[in-house]
Order: structure tokens, then sequence, then C-alpha cells
């Protein structure tokens, strides 16, 4: 199997079509085709045409209900990043505020209290720098 060549539809339906100008067949006639010389793929034509359509139809709903799922998770995410994106926002707004109403009331304590602390500060100093 390792040595054996992958060939896609494209190259077999050209190797198909060399092979019947070679033989001079009509690659558009109904007849079967001989299976050993058309791998697994029996040609395409004769009675395996409808059991593989079926086959086809039946996975193409299996891909539509796996894309509605697909979809639903989808809209499940954007409604959770949209509430994450809104807590952000409020978070942003909520520290803005906090540091602006810090800034206020630090600035405001250093006007009214500043000449006490600059007394405070050097009354710790010299206690400190005395031991």
């Amino acid at each position: 199997m390792p040595n054996e060549k992958i060939v896609t539809p494209i190259e077999k339906g050209s190797e198909y079509r060399s092979m019947a100008r070679r033989k001079n067949v009509d690659i558009h006639s109904n007849r079967d085709h001989d299976n050993a010389s058309y791998g697994s793929g029996n040609g395409g034509g004769g009675d395996m045409l409808e059991p593989r359509v079926a086959r086809l139809e039946s996975d193409v709903s299996y891909i539509k209900r796996d894309i509605e799922k697909i979809q639903n998770n989808v809209d499940s995410i954007d409604k959770r990043l949209t509430s994450i994106e809104s807590s952000i926002s409020t978070m942003r707004a909520t520290i803005k505020y906090s540091g602006l109403l810090i800034s206020v009331t630090f600035g405001f304590c250093t006007y009214i209290f500043g000449s006490y602390i600059s007394r405070v500060m050097e009354a710790l100093n010299t206690l400190v720098l005395k031991q």
C-alpha cells in the first residue's frame, strides 16, 4: 500500500478519456465499466450510481446538521464575548473613576494637612536619626 499512487478523480477522468481515445471507445455511453480497470470506484456507472448518490445525500444532511450545531456554538460564544466586553468596559470605567476620586482626595488632604504632615515627617526623621 505505501507505494500505491494516489489518484484524484480528475486524474482518473483524464486517464479514462485518454484510454478511450486509444481504444476508440465512446466515453459517454452508459455501458457498465470493467471493475478491474477502474479500481474501487467502479467507474461511476451501472447500478452503483444510485447508492452512491444516496450516500452523498445522507452525508450532506449530516454536514448540514453539523454546520447548524457549529453556528449555534458560534452564536453562544458571540453572546458570551459581548458580555465579557461589557464587563471589561464597566471595570475600566470603575477603575478610572476610583483613581480620580483617590487623586482628588489625596490632593485635598495634602492641601489641608500639608504643613502638619511635613512637621510629623520631620519629627519621625529626627527620632530615627537619633537612634
